[in-house]
């Protein structure tokens, strides 16, 4: 750097002055020298800080046209005072700088025709240039006029998975100079790095009216527009609905994201009809499936868009039976000795079910899991809708509970039906 070569030549001769002045005074001022020194200081400090940041700003630039490309939403804007930190749907984030005016340089000295302060500090200024649909890096020289930055080959060097261009300045010229091949070989700008501070790639960070839209704006007013992501959902208390033939149910749903562009359809198949009501505040509403008289297995599709490229979709499974009780438990004979009971499934309802009985009296709904005294069978036989059985080695005037469980399949698994799970308790008579 001129400015270090500059003050290391002049501090030679105060340090000799020091030396002899040592042995027949102490009373030698040496505040100009610290004084001095402590602007080198600073001033190199200051330099080497801003070529830090302005090379942030280059990487991420990088990041913000990568997730344009890659057609990703923001997630969430966080101010932090000098700056922004975005985070993106796709869990990445880039922390940017606001855009600062550079500082004034020093006055010059009083004395003979004082030198006019030093400019800020102006770093080339990186850009990106868009062709044909492709964002190319590029920069900005001093009268306005642009150009793309080329490697050594002379190609233009594109910002998405390519190598970001390296600034650095030059300690002996003290220009700024870029690097396109990661460090190997740099190019001089022809533009000086003196001065206390400059501005950033980036000049704000706003969000639409409408909070729907983040825009990045850079020092040369373009702009980058991201969607900003907001929740889109539509939420069932349940998918798996029992109906009895020629009734109507009303399934409620809740939505999130949703507004007046939002639209809900349905799709039905099966012996069912269906209609949708939205709420007027569009956070929810409701579905009204009404079946025929016939007994059977039915579905309703239901979409849901909102008003631009997002959509939903999600299955209501419907089972149309002469009774909505998935399981039935009947007891035929209370003895001292046993207690026997019928089981009656309803194959439109439930694929499986499961019987427990014994003590304790508290029945957990996940008690086959537990270690407990159950007499316990599984049921997945489709052939038949009725089993009998029965709870042996009863103790006389006991209380015995009996329990069965309804399950439907989900892919490879059986899902316990637990809001269908049948009880009854049962106490032995005293021989």
């Amino acid at each position: 750097m001129k400015s270090l070569q500059f003050f290391t030549r002049r501090m030679a001769m105060p340090m000799v002055s020091l030396l002899i002045l040592g042995t027949v005074s102490c009373q030698y001022d040496d505040t100009e020298l610290k004084n001095s020194i402590d602007d080198l200081t600073g001033r190199v400090e200051a330099l080497e800080d801003f070529r830090d940041q302005v090379q942030s700003d280059i990487q991420s630039l990088q990041t913000i046209v990568e997730k344009m490309q890659e057609a990703v939403t923001v997630a969430d804007v966080e101010d932090n005072g000098d700056g922004y930190t975005i985070s993106f749907s796709d869990g990445t984030s880039v922390s940017i700088k606001d855009g600062r005016d550079g500082q004034d340089g020093e006055d010059g000295k009083d004395g003979e025709d004082g030198k006019d302060g030093e400019d800020g500090m102006t770093p080339p200024t990186i850009i990106v240039m868009e062709e044909d649909g492709i964002y190319y890096w590029g920069y900005e020289y001093p009268d306005g006029t642009e150009d793309f930055i080329r490697d050594n080959d002379g190609n233009r060097i594109p910002v998405g998975g390519g190598m970001a261009p390296q600034v650095r300045i030059n300690p002996q010229t003290g220009n700024w100079e870029i690097s396109t091949d990661g460090g190997l070989t740099w190019e001089d700008t022809g533009m000086p790095s003196a001065g206390g501070s400059g501005e950033s790639i980036f000049k704000s960070v706003e969000l639409s009216e409408d909070g729907k839209y983040v825009h990045i704006i850079l020092s040369d007013d373009s702009v980058f527009t991201f969607e900003m992501y907001t929740p889109f959902e539509i939420i069932f208390e349940t998918t798996d609905i029992a109906m009895q033939t020629g009734k109507t149910e009303e399934i409620p749903f809740t939505l999130e994201g949703a507004d007046e562009m939002t639209v809900v359809e349905t799709i039905v198949e099966g012996n069912i009809t269906a209609e949708v009501t939205v709420d007027s505040d569009f956070g929810g509403g409701t579905i009204s499936v009404t079946a025929s008289d016939e007994e059977g297995q039915a579905k309703t599709i239901v979409f849901v868009n909102d008003g631009g490229d997002r959509t939903l979709m999600r299955t209501l499974n419907i089972a149309i039976s002469e009774s909505t009780a998935p399981v039935t438990l009947e007891i035929t004979y209370v003895g001292a000795d046993d207690i026997r009971f019928n089981v009656t499934m309803d194959k439109n309802l439930c694929d499986m079910y499961m019987v427990a009985a014994g003590t304790p009296l508290v029945i957990d709904l996940i008690w086959w899991e537990e270690e407990l005294m159950w007499n316990s069978r599984w049921t997945e036989d489709r052939s038949f809708s009725c089993v009998e059985d029965e709870l042996t080695y009863i103790e006389p005037g006991e209380t015995y509970k009996i329990a069965v469980a309804p399950f439907k399949k989900e892919g490879y698994s059986y899902v316990p039906m637990e809001d269908q799970v049948v009880t009854m308790e049962i106490t032995a008579p005293m021989e």
